[in-house]
C-alpha cells in the first residue's frame, strides 16, 4: 500500500506524495482497475513522480492520455515564501495554471511534495498494428499516412516510427477498438 494516498473513485482522481516510484503507482491502480495514462518514453528504473514531474519526462501514450502537466491536476509545492497548494479544478475555471510554473522548472520555484492526477479505467482492449513502410518515389508515404489516420477520428494511444514502418497502439472498448483496426487497415 501506498502511504498517504487519496483515492477518489467517483472523481477519478488520486492524490500522492511525489516520492512514490511510477511503477509502483501504475501497479496499485492496476490492482484497483485503473491506470494512470502514463508511461516515459525511455523506461527508467525506479523513477519517481517528482523526478518526472520536475523534468517534464514526455509520456508515450500522451496522443490518448495527455502529457504529464495535463494528467496532474493539481499540485502542493514548498515554496520560499510558504506552502502553496492548486485546486483539484479544471484549469479554465480557476484563471492561470500555476501547477504549470512548478512543473518542468526542477526545484527552482520550490519543491514538489504531492500531486492530484487524473486517472482512468483500464482499457478493455489493447491492440498493437504494424504497417509496414512502403518507399514511394519523390512522396513522403510516412507523414500522407499519418494525416489520414488522425483525420479519420482515430485516436491512438501512441505511434512509433522505427526503420522497418510505423506502430500504432490503440485502446478503449473492444468495439471501438476493432473499428479502428479495420480503419487503419483500409488505410
Amino acid at each position: 500500500m501506498i502511504k498517504e494516498l487519496e483515492f477518489d473513485p467517483v472523481s477519478l482522481l488520486v492524490t500522492l506524495p511525489v516520492t512514490v516510484r511510477l511503477a509502483d503507482l501504475e501497479k496499485w491502480l492496476n490492482q484497483k482497475g485503473y491506470t494512470f495514462g502514463f508511461c516515459p518514453r525511455r523506461l527508467q528504473k525506479g523513477l519517481t513522480l517528482r523526478e518526472a514531474l520536475e523534468r517534464r519526462i514526455p509520456n508515450r501514450w500522451s496522443l490518448r492520455y495527455g502529457e504529464l502537466d495535463e494528467i496532474c491536476m493539481a499540485v502542493e509545492v514548498q515554496t520560499p515564501l510558504g506552502l502553496v497548494r492548486t485546486k483539484r479544478v479544471p484549469r479554465s475555471a480557476t484563471g492561470p495554471d500555476l501547477k504549470r510554473i512548478w512543473i518542468g522548472s526542477g526545484r527552482t520555484y520550490g519543491s514538489l511534495l504531492k500531486a492530484t492526477f487524473r486517472i482512468v479505467p483500464i482499457p478493455e482492449m489493447r491492440r498493437l498494428v504494424r504497417i509496414p513502410h512502403r518507399r514511394a518515389k519523390g512522396a513522403r508515404p510516412v507523414g500522407n499516412f499519418l494525416r489520414k489516420v488522425l483525420a479519420s477520428g482515430i485516436r491512438p494511444a501512441a505511434i512509433e516510427r522505427n526503420g522497418r514502418g510505423l506502430k500504432i497502439h490503440l485502446e478503449g472498448m473492444k468495439e471501438i477498438v476493432s473499428a479502428e483496426m479495420k480503419t487503419v487497415q483500409k488505410l
